[in-house]
């Protein structure tokens, strides 16, 4: 009644219902509309619909429909097997909220929906469901081998042709020697890299299969890799055995580099030099040659003291701009004597006036700002640590060497000096347990024995500290020299560090 913006609704004269309400039918059958998930589109809007042969995904299936808990919605998901998907809307005060999604293929019939750009299905109860046929293969059932991909691309093709391949994971993601978006499998003709677009969850020892069909075939960096991989083309199928590693020497790897290429490798009786850490490339040596072993600064183990003498490593063959070994723990080199090899470090490597950046080495500011910094002085390179001009209140500043074998006699010697000496701001101190990063965890004992610069020398003078014998030690032991000054209370003697050595006695 009444007129523009008075207008309300107002009650229906009982004289009038007969002529305004109308009987209908019930008990209609309703014919949903047949799709696929790639045909709806806006004009299906709460319209009943069908979806034949689609299954919910891996992370989907055997989980409840929503929250009961909380009664909080959910939106899970299914596929077709193209891998189109669709959204399932369910709501936690749904009678059915609790009751697991099926594991296999088949139909579903809901509710056409959308919720701002989503699209999403609504299904009415359990009997909408209809999911008990076997769930799509991966690769429509064709299975291919790691060799095929691996020969593909050598063929040219950069994409992967339809199918699915199944092998084990040989890297292990737990240790970060490996990106978390990366992984290796293998299967009983070969290996290759497999990146994915988001991090994985896969684990060593991890069968999986993997939907590969026109996915993208190509190197980086030489390495051959399924790149840009969706997470969801790849589950799990179990745990199983690795694979056997080839037993080989380091000719018969670099000789054979691409098709052994991302599968398991032992080279025995080799060597590892160039660090005393597993962190960045050593070489690794036998009688047949020398390649790189590449270990990430990330990895759980980068700190570890890597093995003297002669030892077995097992890794998988890996590609950076040329054949490298990568390993997934530091068990993985097994033999030789622990901690790390002999230490000759006079810092010559370092321009003048740069901060000490070594592998293995630690320099780290305790308190205030400044570091321990590469100096040359009358054309000696040295590491130099000074409150001279600073700012702060308070400096602390230490400087700690890699791990240092002691599995046979050593001796460890080095030279420190002093200029404008006003304090003693120099110690020097050991360490067994120091994890290789958190410095005040460990237990750090002085060094006895060694001869230090003081204020009795001239400035500039080079004290050697004689050989300080390390047989009291009976695991590796990292060497630490700690600074302390203060610009503003004047606590500002340089103190000077050189020609750091470990010997055989």
């Amino acid at each position: 009644t009444g007129q523009g913006s008075d207008r309300e609704l107002a009650r229906l004269p009982e004289s009038l219902l007969d002529k305004t309400i109308l009987k209908g039918t019930f008990g209609n059958e309703i014919v949903p509309h047949v799709l696929s998930i790639d045909e709806f589109n806006l004009s299906h809007v709460s319209t009943l619909v069908q979806l034949n042969d689609v299954q919910f995904p891996d992370i989907y299936a055997g989980v409840t429909y929503a929250d009961t808990v909380n009664q909080q919605s959910l939106n899970l998901e299914i596929e077709d097997c193209n891998k189109d998907r669709l959204i399932i809307r369910t709501s936690g005060f749904a009678t059915f909220a609790g009751s697991l999604t099926p594991e296999g293929k088949g139909s579903i019939t809901g509710v056409f929906s959308v919720f701002g750009t989503d699209l999403q299905l609504i299904i009415r109860d359990l009997d909408d469901v209809n999911m008990t046929i076997e769930r799509c293969q991966p690769g429509g059932g064709v299975t291919l081998t790691i060799q095929s991909l691996r020969d593909a691309f050598n063929g040219g093709q950069g994409i992967a042709p339809e199918g699915a391949i199944r092998g084990v994971v040989i890297s292990d993601r737990t240790t970060l020697n490996t990106v978390d978006r990366n992984l290796f499998i293998q299967d009983a003709t070969g290996g290759i890299a497999v990146r994915f677009t988001a991090t994985h969850s896969f684990d060593l020892g991890d069968e999986v299969i993997i939907e590969v069909s026109q996915q993208e075939l190509s190197e980086f960096s030489g390495l051959l890799q399924i790149n840009n991989l969706p997470l969801s083309n790849a589950a799990q199928q179990g745990q199983v055995a690795l694979p056997t590693p080839r037993l080989a020497t380091i000719n018969d790897v670099l000789t054979n580099a691409n098709a052994w290429e991302s599968t398991r490798i032992t080279i025995e009786n080799v060597t590892l030099s160039g660090l005393t850490t597993f962190n960045g490339n050593l070489t690794v040596t036998d009688a047949t040659g020398a390649m790189i072993m590449f270990t990430r600064s990330a990895a759980t183990f980068a700190a570890s003291a890597v093995p003297t003498g002669a030892v077995d490593v097992t890794a998988i063959l890996s590609d950076f701009n040329a054949p490298q070994l990568i390993i997934n723990s530091a068990a993985d080199v097994t033999g030789g004597g622990t901690g790390g090899s002999n230490l000759d470090e006079s810092f010559t490597s370092i321009p003048n006036n740069t901060d000490i950046a070594l592998s293995g080495w630690i320099n780290f500011a305790v308190k205030g700002l400044r570091i321990w910094r590469a100096q040359v002085f009358d054309n000696n390179h040295y590491a130099q640590a000074t409150a001279f001009n600073d700012t702060e209140t308070e400096m602390e500043t230490w400087l700690i060497t890699p791990a240092i074998d002691v599995s046979t006699p050593k001796w460890l010697s080095f030279q420190t000096a002093q200029a404008f000496w006003v304090h003693d701001g120099l110690a020097v101190f050991s360490s067994t347990d120091f994890n290789g990063t958190d410095i005040q965890l460990a237990t750090w004992t002085p060094l006895v024995g060694a001869d230090i610069a003081g204020s009795s020398d001239a400035n500039h003078a080079w004290v050697p500290s004689g050989d300080i014998d390390l047989e009291a030690f009976s695991q590796p032991v990292y060497i630490a020299f700690r600074y302390i000054g203060s610009g503003p209370g004047g606590q500002t003697t340089s103190y000077r560090v050189d020609d750091i050595k470990v010997r055989e006695k």
